[in-house]
């Protein structure tokens, strides 16, 4: 169940009761009835009523048997394939769990749009963080376009096209479990919700707040930097010069800068570095990144993994990979990125990630079976990123116990 159904097109928050449930044009429903049906159980099948067995305790008699678990048959309608909108009309999702928005942004070609399915297909499919607790799975109420790019990139082998301009994709609901108790000592699942827009949509205040406000209630962001331009990549043959990485830089830095102005407006803060919204940056393409020897980016989910395993305390293993990342940035020359981040938002609310949606170059030509990459696409460090941002936003795996003084 949920209270909260988060609309990223008005932007609004709203009640499930305020939620219409469709099949096809048809109304059927709201979101509130439907849930009502889940809560019901199942049909009694004898054994009398609680205040029957009470009153049969009462008088000395023995109590009737508890009925057998059963199917709840008057609620299997909500199980059925719905579409959910807001009282304007916008699809919503409607799943149970605590909604968690996540926005992933960035340029045009910084591969956002490969992103969105790398993150399903390393969480789920991979099950990259599984030994942290860490679970995605399908949601009930699915849209079903993640899971055929997943297709399309992972077992076709084939690029995605690049989100239209003025389109925002989403939400596409998933059920994650991080592994952390809740107030009733159980793990509670998130319903994970992401979104995506062109990044010709990210270039101005104005723009973003018209073409993706669904930004204004994520509660993370995973902003993309693209390398290719200001670092040394297997993308480039020949050496940048100097204007040209410094030119590619400030661009990166204007579509940082532009972000954190457009949320210090909306939170009507004095300085964006006063907000408090989870912000992972993340390498992205890191695969034809030219990192420096000692910088072993490949390995770092599994390294995260085993030092937690192995006792270490999961927030401060991952500050430390992330301070692994941002040094070799620097290292590579991406100082005045570094320093824009820094300054626009707060030390405390940033971590840094180098991520790959394909772990392999893109090919000139397609093959004869339309296949466009070098070697089988695999994701690699954009679970860690998810990661990254659950610690950041406290939903992430209970830290690892500090051991007792014998």
């Amino acid at each position: 169940m949920v209270d909260e159904i988060i609309c990223g097109q008005c932007p609004a928050v709203y009640r499930p009761e305020q939620i219409d449930a469709y099949r096809g044009s048809e109304k059927i429903s709201t979101l509130a009835l439907l849930q009502r049906k889940r809560q019901s159980g199942p049909p009694s099948k004898g054994g009398g009523s609680t205040a029957r067995q009470f009153f049969r305790r009462a008088a000395g008699l023995r109590a009737e048997p508890r009925p057998a678990p059963g199917p709840n048959l008057e609620g299997i309608d909500r199980l059925r394939d719905y579409t959910f909108r807001c009282p304007n009309g916008h699809v919503v999702d409607g799943n149970s769990g605590d909604q968690f928005g996540l926005a992933v942004l960035g340029a045009s070609g910084a591969s956002k749009s490969h992103m969105l399915p790398a993150i399903v297909r390393e969480l789920e499919t991979m099950s990259a963080l599984r030994k942290l607790g860490v679970k995605l799975r399908p949601a009930l109420y699915a849209n079903p376009k993640l899971a055929e790019d997943m297709i399309e990139v992972y077992r076709l082998g084939r690029r995605l096209p690049p989100t239209p301009a003025g389109e925002m994709l989403g939400p596409f609901g998933y059920k994650l479990n991080t592994g952390r108790p809740g107030p009733n000592g159980a793990a509670p699942d998130y319903s994970l919700l992401l979104f995506d827009i062109a990044g010709e949509d990210l270039g101005a205040i104005a723009r973003i707040v018209e073409a993706a406000p669904y930004i204004l209630l994520c509660r993370a962001l995973m902003v993309l930097i693209d390398p290719v331009d200001f670092l040394p990549t297997a993308f480039k043959a020949a050496p940048m010069s100097d204007r040209e990485k410094l030119d590619a830089a400030s661009d990166v830095r204007a579509g940082i800068r532009v972000i954190a102005e457009t949320l210090g407006e909306v939170w009507e803060v004095e300085s964006s570095r006063e907000l408090s919204i989870p912000v992972c940056f993340a390498i992205s393409k890191a695969d034809s990144v030219d990192w420096p020897a000692d910088f072993d980016w490949e390995s770092q989910t599994r390294q995260v993994i085993d030092a937690t395993s192995g006792g270490m305390d999961l927030s401060e293993c991952l500050r430390a990979y992330s301070d692994a990342t941002r040094n070799a940035l620097e290292n590579l020359g991406g100082e005045l990125v570094i320093d824009e981040i820094e300054e626009c938002f707060s030390p405390d609310t940033i971590r840094f990630v180098a991520a790959s949606a394909t772990s392999t170059m893109p090919t000139d030509a397609p093959d004869a079976n339309g296949r466009e990459w070098v070697d089988e696409p695999e994701p690699n460090g954009v679970a860690l990123g998810i990661l990254q941002l659950l610690d950041l936003a406290g939903a992430g795996p209970q830290p690892a116990a500090a051991p007792v003084d014998a």
